[in-house]
C-alpha cells in the first residue's frame, strides 16, 4: 500500500524528492519519518505534494535540545519543521523516543508538555532500541525501561490520541 522512507535522516539527501516522485509513479502512498532539521526539504516535498504521511521526532524540551542531540541551535529548525507539518494537511504524527540515560524524567515530562502545546492532536512515546547504535553508551542499553506513569497519565491528559510504543 505504501512505502515509508526513515533513516538515518530521510531529508538529508536530495535525491528524495525523485525517489518519492518515483515511488508514487508506482501507485504506492509514500510517509517519512524525519527529526525535523531540514524543514527547506521537507516544505519542498510539501509543496510538490510528493508525502501523504509524517512522522517526526521531537526529541526533547527546548531547553536540552541541543545538549540531546549534540548539535548547536537544531531547536530553530525543528520548530520550523514543526509548524510547516502542523500547518499543512498531511496525515502526522509526533513522537518521542525515551532513553532514561539521555533524558530524565522531568525532561521528559516537559516535552510532553511543550509538545501539547504546540497543538499537536497524535502522540507517541517510543522506547529506545539500541540495534545499530554507534554510542557505546547506548549501543548495549536494555530496552525494558518502563515509562514513568506520571508521565505517561500526563500524556494521556494532554493528547487526544496517544500510545506508548
Amino acid at each position: 500500500e505504501g512505502v515509508v522512507v526513515s533513516g538515518g535522516e530521510p531529508t538529508m539527501h536530495p535525491g528524495l524528492p525523485s525517489l518519492l516522485g518515483r515511488i508514487r509513479g508506482f501507485g504506492y502512498a509514500t510517509a517519512i519519518h524525519t527529526n525535523g532539521s531540514n524543514p527547506a526539504m521537507l516544505l519542498h516535498l510539501l509543496k510538490r505534494g510528493l508525502i501523504d504521511y509524517i512522522a517526526m521526532d521531537i526529541k526533547a524540551p527546548p531547553a536540552v535540545y541541543d545538549r540531546v542531540t549534540r548539535i548547536e541551535n537544531t531547536c530553530i529548525e525543528v520548530s520550523r519543521s514543526i509548524s510547516l507539518i502542523l500547518n499543512s494537511k498531511v496525515e502526522h504524527e509526533f513522537r518521542t523516543t525515551w532513553h532514561p540515560s539521555v533524558l530524565s524524567e522531568s525532561e521528559l515530562l516537559d516535552t510532553v508538555r511543550t509538545v501539547s502545546r504546540i497543538g499537536v492532536k497524535r502522540y507517541y512515546l517510543q522506547r529506545f532500541q539500541p540495534q545499530g547504535v554507534d554510542d557505546p553508551e547506548l549501543s548495549g542499553s536494555e530496552t525494558g525501561h518502563s515509562f514513568p506513569l506520571s508521565v505517561v497519565n500526563e500524556a494521556r491528559r494532554l493528547f487526544p490520541v496517544f500510545e506508548v510504543r
